[in-house]
């Protein structure tokens, strides 16, 4: 049993840790020290590489878009009855450690910088939307959890739109 009145199964139990993973790499866009490159061009670390180089925040975009991608497919088990391989259970589960994987790649592709602008505006959607889905997770069986699903749903609705302009402008500017 789990601490509250509903019973903990252990499908959830991963859901509720990938949920915690999501709220503390979330967290460290707020709490932590942004990742600096090195201040001369004769750096040669890892971060220097990816923040230098083209190619690093170019793969690490595309996982972000990857994960996102593969996060709004498995939301499609819910939606679609023919899809019916699995259960609904793993689905949910595999659908949040996606979301946390995210945002894992979200660190790595910013450093830990909120970004201005149009990208911060990005930024905090993509945060709150893993957030908002890592409480929905968590209340996971209550009665009154629902309207956090739906308030999840709700906060990923702009993000394809801005995704979408943060590539374009990122290619055309």
């Amino acid at each position: 049993m789990g601490a509250s009145n509903f019973p903990l199964y252990r499908s959830q139990e991963g859901l509720l840790a990938a949920a915690a993973f999501a709220v503390i790499l979330a967290a460290a866009f707020f709490q932590a020290t942004p990742v600096e490159p090195p201040a001369s061009v004769r750096g040669d670390g890892a971060w220097d590489l990816l923040y230098r180089g083209g190619w690093g925040r170019q793969a690490t975009g595309f996982g972000v878009l990857a994960c996102s991608l593969a996060a709004a497919a498995l939301s499609l088990r819910r939606r679609c009855k023919r899809i019916q391989y699995g259960g609904f259970d793993r689905w949910r589960m595999l659908h949040a450690a996606v979301g946390a994987a995210a945002l894992a790649i979200l660190i790595t592709h910013t450093g830990l910088r909120l970004g201005s602008g149009f990208n911060r505006a990005l930024t905090i959607v993509f945060l709150s939307a893993n957030v908002v889905g890592a409480a929905a997770a968590a209340g996971l069986g209550h009665p009154s959890a629902r309207w956090m699903v739906h308030l999840h749903a709700a906060t990923i609705w702009p993000l394809p739109v801005m995704i979408g302009f943060h590539i374009l402008a990122a290619y055309y500017f």
